[in-house]
């Protein structure tokens, strides 16, 4: 899910009016306002949460690395949250994160990295290029040829790890397909 902030927050917030950023969870507190897991720009590595209020979602697509779990918030109490497997099964996850636990940040990072590469934003501009050699793509500017995954819309560079608009994106798993 790709959500923008819309800069209508009545507090100091470490987000950019007008930017498009990746949902890596949502919490659905009862009572109170959905909450979106988003990565801002306060320079911490892992998601915050913020009132899902203060963006606009412009991609709702739902991750296919999420699955319905629980979350707790600050006060004990336990609420449906969508989120990437280990996330979605084990209330303290974020808690983990914001306690700088080393596994838990690297198993977060790796999840980032795919959700990363999921959805676009508008953000990514420049595209590989497809090689038609199976799902072989390249970077328009370097030569360095790799293996993009069709189910993505962008593809990461292995060396420079830049994203690119993913050129042999089907939006489907398919093994006949550019092959």
């Amino acid at each position: 899910m790709i959500v923008k902030y819309c800069g209508k927050s009545d507090r100091d917030v470490a987000l950019s009016k007008g930017k498009h950023y990746i949902c890596y969870a949502v919490k659905f507190y009862p009572n109170e306002t959905d909450w979106y897991c988003v990565i801002d720009e306060s320079g911490i590595v892992y998601p915050k949460d913020y009132d899902a209020d203060l963006f606009e979602v412009t991609d709702a697509r739902v991750s296919r690395h999420w699955e319905l779990g629980v979350s707790s918030n600050n006060k004990g109490e336990k609420a449906p949250c969508l989120a990437f497997d280990v996330w979605a099964h084990d209330v303290l996850f974020h808690g983990r994160m914001f306690e700088g636990d080393r596994e838990a940040l690297n198993l977060f990072f790796a999840h980032k990295t795919m959700m990363e590469e999921e959805f676009a934003t508008p953000e990514i501009k420049n595209a590989a290029v497809a090689l038609n050699r199976g799902f072989w793509v390249s970077d328009p500017q370097y030569d360095e040829a790799w293996e993009a995954n069709p189910m993505n819309e962008l593809t990461r560079c292995p060396s420079t790890k830049e994203l690119f608009v993913n050129p042999i994106y089907t939006g489907r798993l398919s093994f006949s397909e550019n092959r």
